[in-house]
This record gives C-alpha cells, structure tokens and sequence, in this order.
C-alpha cells in the first residue's frame, strides 16, 4: 500500500514512526465524532469574535468638537473612528460615499 508521498513504507517504519510520535506526545486518532466536534467549535468561535477585545477597548472613547458647515458639534468618539465615520454615523450626513470600506484609502468626497 503506497503512502501520501507514493512510496511503499514497510511494516517496522511505521511501526517506529508510531512509536517516535507516541513517544514525543503526538499521536492521536482522529475520529469522525472528534473531527465535528472540533470543526463546530472552531465555526462557533469564528462566528462569535473575541468579545474581550472590544471590551478593552471601550476605555478610548474620547470627546471631540468638529465644525461642519459652520456649526460645532461635540461627539464622543472611539479613537479609530474615520472621520468618514463621525460624519456618517455619528452625524447623521450621509452624503459622504466610502470607496471601499476598508479604511485604509479613506477614498471619499467631503
């Protein structure tokens, strides 16, 4: 029987291969039950985030005054925040377009 690499492995090189990895603390057997069980826990993980993260984070938030169109507006904003950002969301002026949505070009008119 021909391994991955397409060579015949004799009976004592797998036999020593399994005993070289039982020995370091290598060997297991993947199970169909433990192969879901661990891909479930990984798409879980995936979908939920690190909820830690943004928890942490919530310390930046801090006060700035912008001046739009003539008037000053306070608002209390996450240090990250674009200003593509503030004036969308925060301000509710809408007619400012992302590019890309990405952040780093920042690719829009004011």
């Amino acid at each position: 029987m021909k391994d991955l690499l397409g060579t015949n492995p004799d009976r004592e090189e797998c036999e020593l291969e399994e005993q070289e990895l039982e020995k370091n603390g290598l060997q297991f057997e993947l199970t169909r039950r433990r192969f879901m069980q661990t891909a479930g826990l990984l798409s879980a993980a995936a979908a939920v985030g690190s909820p830690g993260i943004a928890i942490a984070d919530n310390a930046a938030v801090q006060p700035i005054t912008l001046k739009v169109n003539g008037k000053s507006h306070t608002l209390s904003l996450d240090s990250r925040t674009s200003l593509l950002d503030a004036l969308r969301e925060q301000m509710d002026l809408t007619g400012t377009k992302k590019g890309c949505d990405h952040g780093h070009a920042e690719l829009a008119q004011f």
